[in-house]
C-alpha cells in the first residue's frame, strides 16, 4: 500500500470473483462418564473423552501453504533493497505445497510432496481425561462445592 501511495509500482492488476472452495471437516467424538458416591456426602466424578479430528480438506484439492521443510534458499527471489522491486531470478513458488502425490500431473505437480488433503497430519489417540468431586458446604447445607480438573487437546 505505501508503495502505491507514493508511486512506486509498475503496474495494477485485480483478481475477478473469489473462487468458492468446498471445504470438508469431520469430527469424532466419544465421552464416558461415573458417578461414585465415595461416602454419604462425597461425590467422584470421572470421564474421558476421545476425540479424532481429521484435517480440514478442500473437496476440489485448492488449497496450497508455505512449508519451510521446502524452501531452498538457494531458489530465493531477489530484491533490490533500494526499490524493493523483484530484481529476477528465484522461484516466486520455493516452498509453496499443494496436497496430493507427485506424478498427478499439471504444472503445480513439482509442488506436490505427498501431503494429506489438509497439508496436515491427523491426530489420533487423543484421550481427555475429567475428574470431578462434590462435597456439601458445613456452613450451607443445601450448597454443595464442586471441584474438577481436566485435559482439553486441539
Amino acid at each position: 500500500m505505501a508503495n502505491a501511495l507514493l508511486g512506486n509500482f509498475n503496474d495494477y492488476t485485480e483478481l475477478g470473483a473469489k473462487p468458492t472452495t468446498q471445504w470438508v471437516a469431520t469430527a469424532f467424538d466419544v465421552f464416558a462418564q461415573d458417578s461414585w458416591k465415595a461416602a454419604s456426602k462425597v461425590t467422584i466424578e470421572a470421564g474421558v473423552r476421545y476425540s479424532l479430528w481429521p484435517q480440514w480438506y478442500s473437496r476440489d484439492g485448492r488449497l496450497s501453504m508455505f512449508d519451510p521443510q521446502y524452501y531452498d534458499p538457494s531458489k530465493a527471489v531477489q530484491i533490490d533493497r533500494s526499490s524493493g522491486f523483484v530484481a529476477g531470478g528465484g522461484d516466486p513458488l520455493n516452498g509453496v505445497v499443494v496436497p496430493g502425490d507427485p506424478g498427478s500431473g499439471g504444472e503445480l505437480d513439482r509442488l506436490r510432496h505427498g501431503l494429506p488433503g489438509g497439508l496436515a497430519q491427523t491426530h489420533t489417540n487423543m484421550f481427555q481425561p475429567r475428574f470431578g468431586s462434590r462435597t456439601p458446604s458445613t456452613r450451607r447445607p443445601r450448597s454443595a462445592p464442586v471441584s474438577g480438573c481436566s485435559t482439553t487437546r486441539r
